[in-house]
């Protein structure tokens, strides 16, 4: 009875959860912090970790994307096996660089078992009577859904956000003459679409025009024979 109760609290709670980022985030990030409050709520989880599944890689969920993040990345090949007949496993099975106060692994999968992404996080006494009764099927389906829900509405507010960056640059292209100002509004229109990224400019030597924008001149004296067609020929 306890049990059943705790699920229908949590799914409530996923629910807000929903309700107040779809549609209103860029990045996934905010979601999870909101489910590490439930799953505190309801199972004194305090330590949890939620991987990202993209291109056969599970990469960790942070504002902080840089390089050493995907050194520590998970392959798929490497742990499918663990999962091959429980989505719930050990997570010192997966054998993490940095595992303090992590015990489990729930892998969230699509309709066809392809991965959504990797929850690793602290077990409790609360979390293990939980996964002993029947609900453990209905939390994973629930969380699975959430997942799924927000990857798609993030997906779709980046493109949304990528194409309007694409009119108002193709707007500007049409409204003006300068060149240094159409290469200031280029430069950050990439900026704006990659910001985990530094954008320069590369200018042919030769070029006259001014423009305020970060840039670094290409000469032809020095850079490869394949540099140099490559950046000729566009």
């Amino acid at each position: 009875m306890e049990s059943e109760n705790t699920i229908i609290g949590f799914k409530s709670r996923i629910l807000d959860i929903w309700n107040e980022n779809v549609f209103t985030h860029e990045s996934s990030i905010k979601w999870f912090d909101d489910l590490k409050n439930i799953l505190f709520e309801f199972f004194d989880i305090k330590e949890a970790k939620y991987y990202i599944y993209d291109a056969e890689t599970f990469l960790q969920l942070s504002w902080n994307h840089s390089f050493a993040k995907k050194l520590n990345a998970i392959k798929w090949e490497e742990i499918e096996p663990l999962f091959y007949d429980n989505d719930v496993i050990d997570a010192h099975k997966i054998q993490l660089k940095d595992s303090t106060g992590i015990d489990v692994a729930l892998l969230l999968r699509d309709k066809e078992l392809h991965p959504l992404g990797l929850i690793i996080m602290e077990s409790t006494e609360k979390w293990k009577e939980f996964t002993q009764t029947v609900q453990i099927d209905e939390f994973m389906e629930t969380i699975t859904k959430l997942a799924k829900i927000i990857r798609k509405s993030v997906f779709l507010t980046q493109q949304e956000n990528q194409y309007r960056n694409l009119f108002n640059l193709t707007k500007m292209f049409n409204s003006t003459l300068d060149i240094g100002q159409i290469l200031e509004g280029a430069l950050n229109s990439i900026q704006t679409a990659f910001p985990n990224y530094k954008s320069i400019l590369i200018l042919s030597n030769d070029q006259d025009s001014k423009t305020s924008a970060p840039y670094k001149l290409f000469d032809y004296t020095t850079e490869r024979n394949a540099t140099v067609e490559a950046f000729v020929s566009g």
